[in-house]
């Protein structure tokens, strides 16, 4: 009966993989929660640009080396990407702005005009869209059976899809997958810096790496390279570092474990390579237009970035930080990003400047670094919103 029933599971995907091999046209976007770029991008040993994770699709991809979200939390980050907007424009812990209607999503608007099925395969907890008759939603846990559900849904359709899987869980503290090669400890994102987890955090990183991983080697070939399809994350985060016993809002000046997201598109008919011009996901939503429906690699051609952080509500962060004199840096935080430098601004008028790459010395005083934060405060709002109170204490 074993070998009967696995018969007929091989049977079942090979139907799926061989009804899918030669559609173009549907679109499938993985959001995958705090994938990092620092994680996926790496090198040769010649030094030449190599994918550590997903190399699957490195022939067929357009990779965005140098893209960053605009938060480093997923609402702060997600509002970005959908509304195009920066996290300081509005209050995104109000009325739960997680929750997008499909006008508001740019892309995916122009893809409900042309009229293709809209497919979201999400947790209950956190759907991304409103729901609405135009979008079926599928409310699923685990990141297997969405790419399952997905790949048998696209077989079964008779035209050009568009579908759209947030994995939440994989890859974000506390990081818990399908296979752990030893007993997983549970902490939050709020305990780095607070909690010793030199011993087995980095275990728990690679193991789910290597889990998300190899669910999509397996799953690459349900679905065709004449689809685009997109692998992407929202923001980065702060695992551990040995050399600094911060609290994750003391990170704003390492983009790396706040900002730097891994952003790929795979499809035959893009021109596929290497991109490191500095991205904003502020700039997804014309990207995906130009790869999906003109089959261009968009580029834009920004010289600075910007990412910025909420003020720190939790109580016990705020405790840390003025047990460690660190409350100048509680009340909100611009970062703006170039290939040269680094401006790291505060509300509470902490200001520096690091060169790149190094990013720990602060030269605000170097004429580089003067004539780099007259040219942001002269081009951009680098000021603060009004939607929280600035405070001195911990209440």
């Amino acid at each position: 009966e074993y070998m009967e029933m696995l018969s007929e599971i091989k049977a079942l995907c090979q139907e799926v993989k061989e009804k899918n091999t030669h559609r173009s046209g549907d679109v499938v976007i993985h959001l995958i929660d705090s994938l990092r770029a620092m994680d996926v991008y790496g090198n040769s040993e010649n030094g030449d640009f190599e994918l550590n994770y997903f190399k699957e699709y490195g022939k067929t991809a357009a990779i965005y080396t140098q893209a960053y979200s605009t938060g480093p939390a997923t609402y702060e980050s997600m509002i970005g990407t959908i509304k195009q907007k920066l996290s300081f424009e509005e209050n995104v812990y109000e009325n739960n702005h997680f929750m997008f209607d499909i006008k508001e999503f740019e892309f995916l608007n122009e893809i409900h005009k042309k009229g293709m099925p809209i497919r979201f395969y999400n947790s209950k907890d956190y759907l991304v869209m409103n729901p609405c008759s135009e979008i079926y939603m599928k409310e699923q846990l685990h990141m297997p059976e969405k790419l399952w559900t997905m790949a048998c849904d696209i077989a079964e359709s008779d035209e050009p899809t568009f579908n759209f899987a947030y994995y939440p869980w994989e890859l974000h503290f506390p990081m818990l997958c399908g296979y752990m090669t030893e007993k997983p400890q549970i902490w939050q994102f709020a305990d780095v810096g607070l909690v010793n987890m030199g011993d087995f955090i980095q275990r728990q990183l690679i193991d789910c790496l290597n889990y998300v991983d190899t669910q999509f080697s397996f799953y690459k070939s349900f679905f065709s390279d004449s689809m685009t399809t997109v692998i992407m994350a929202d923001h980065s985060q702060p695992i551990y570092d040995e050399t600094r016993n911060d609290p994750f809002f003391m990170f704003c000046n390492d983009p790396d474990r706040v900002s730097h997201v891994t952003f790929m598109i795979s499809d035959s008919r893009l021109n596929a390579g290497v991109y490191d011009s500095l991205v904003s996901m502020l700039d997804f939503n014309k990207i995906m237009e130009k790869a999906v429906f003109e089959h261009e690699v968009f580029v834009p051609e920004r010289k600075v970035i910007q990412y910025q952080f909420y003020n720190v509500q939790n109580r016990r962060l705020r405790e840390v930080a003025q047990q460690r004199g660190l409350m100048d840096y509680t009340e909100g935080i611009h970062c703006f990003l170039s290939k040269e430098y680094l401006y790291v601004k505060t509300a509470k008028e902490a200001r520096a400047v690091y060169a790149l790459p190094d990013g720990k010395v602060n030269v605000i005083n170097s004429e580089g670094a003067k004539a780099y934060v007259d040219y942001v405060e002269e081009y951009f709002d680098t000021g603060f919103p009004d939607f929280w109170t600035i405070r001195d204490t911990v209440s």
